[in-house]
């Protein structure tokens, strides 16, 4: 499906959709292995064609485009919601994956926002997510200068890497789990399981 260009939060560079689709294929196998899916800072929907039948999917944005576009072209649920104003009780609950790819840089208090999230996650659930390493946000900065990679609005408040990934995790009541930098390490994915 062709992308509708007045939607804002919409990929737009030469190479976005290579990145989105290798931040995709990261997480496709946690995907399979779950019934029940939140999908923070969604984006237009991309996952029509990976989600098995039977799954439930809810679709969370604070941009108002985003949201009425998901919902005039897909059957998922989409809510609007603004994480950062612990805006999370109108998900729902009982998740057992919370998807965030290449949103938890976006944020002033990821603590919080993760400490939100831990209410709405089940006991087996996990969140999986992508995340910029400093060396790939230099590349991604660089590539949205030539428009090869999109001119993101949103700026990234704080570069993670393995170290802070932990102790984010660790105070806002996760554990680190699984741990690996993928597209020639300017990337890292993430799953971070509830502490006993």
């Amino acid at each position: 499906m062709k992308r509708d260009p007045k939607i804002t939060g919409d990929m737009n560079g030469l190479l976005s959709p290579f990145l989105i689709k290798k931040r995709m294929e990261v997480v496709i196998p946690f995907i399979r292995e779950r019934n029940k899916i939140l999908d923070v800072g969604c984006g237009v929907f991309r996952w029509k064609d990976f989600l098995p039948d039977g799954i439930e999917y809810m679709g969370v944005d604070f941009e108002d485009t985003i949201i009425e576009y998901n919902r005039m072209h897909f059957k998922q649920k989409f809510i609007k919601a603004d994480l950062e104003k612990n805006d999370i009780g109108s998900c729902g609950a009982n998740f057992d994956l919370i998807l965030m790819l290449a949103v938890i840089e976006h944020f002033d208090n990821p603590v919080n926002v993760l400490k939100g999230l831990h209410k709405v996650l089940s006991e087996k659930g996990v969140i999986c997510l992508t995340t910029p390493h400093v060396i790939g946000n230099l590349i991604l900065n660089w590539g949205a200068k030539i428009k090869i990679f999109s001119q993101d609005k949103h700026q990234h408040h704080e570069l993670l890497n393995y170290r802070k990934i932990k102790k984010l995790a660790y105070e806002s009541g996760f554990k680190l789990i699984k741990y690996k930098r993928f597209l020639y390490g300017f990337n890292q994915l993430v799953i971070l399981e509830k502490k006993n």
